[in-house]
């Protein structure tokens, strides 16, 4: 009797153990939301994943956004829109085969200690919808600030209120007025105006800002230069 409740004794320690062990995982047990640089198939990479299960890949001069998923095993995630699996490390992910097994050298390092506040840095407009900004009289940018961003159209000056939120990087703009000023040089600011009311999210790695509408292609994309 007492060998039969001794080993009834260690088959439930074990079995615990080896629930507890399980569930040790990439997804549960690391610090994995943040930014990463490396090599991708396509060249120089960087990828953000962020706690709400979304993902922005910046390669090539283009950004995709969309979803990724976790495989069963919690050390593995898709990133839906790119079809790109990757194994989730300590401060690393590693391209590999649906089965899980190493695809190539292609590795992205997490990066630690870089600024990727948006705030308190002008940001240059370079791409609208696209498009390249040819330089004119006046630089269409914006500044975030705390409680307000202003900025200027490539013509009128504007300033707004906007809601950020950087753990799940959502921003919105709200109430956006500009000056009244007739220009001959203001081919983007229309345009660039319409960005504002439109995007919902961004994408940043601390030298470029992307805001973007849902998982859809980038709105608008900017580079920063930094206020003295």
């Amino acid at each position: 009797m007492k060998n039969f409740i001794l080993i009834t004794l260690l088959l439930a320690v074990f079995s615990c153990a080896k629930k507890q062990y399980s569930s040790h995982n990439s997804m549960n047990s690391l610090d994995w939301n943040g930014v990463y640089e490396g090599r991708l198939p396509g060249g120089n990479a960087v990828l953000t994943l962020n706690q709400d299960l979304t993902y922005s890949l910046s390669q090539g001069g283009k950004t995709t956004n969309g979803d990724f998923v976790w495989a069963e095993d919690g050390g593995r995630i898709l990133l839906a829109e790119d079809n790109i699996h990757l194994k989730v490390g300590e401060n690393f992910v590693r391209m590999v085969t649906v089965k899980g097994k190493d695809l190539g050298d292609y590795q992205l390092e997490k990066r630690f200690g870089g600024d990727l506040s948006i705030k308190e840095k002008y940001w240059k407009l370079v791409e609208l919808n696209g498009k390249p900004i040819k330089a004119g009289q006046k630089e269409p940018h914006l500044i975030i600030k705390e409680g307000r961003v202003t900025g200027n159209g490539g013509c009128n000056g504007f300033s707004g209120s906007y809601e950020l939120d950087e753990s799940t990087m959502r921003i919105s703009f709200s109430k956006v007025a500009a000056t009244q000023m007739a220009c001959m040089d203001a081919e983007y600011e229309s345009e660039f105006f319409s960005v504002l009311n439109t995007a919902d999210n961004y994408t940043t790695d601390g030298k470029t800002l992307s805001l973007n509408k849902a998982r859809m292609a980038p709105l608008a994309r900017f580079e920063a230069v930094y206020m003295k």
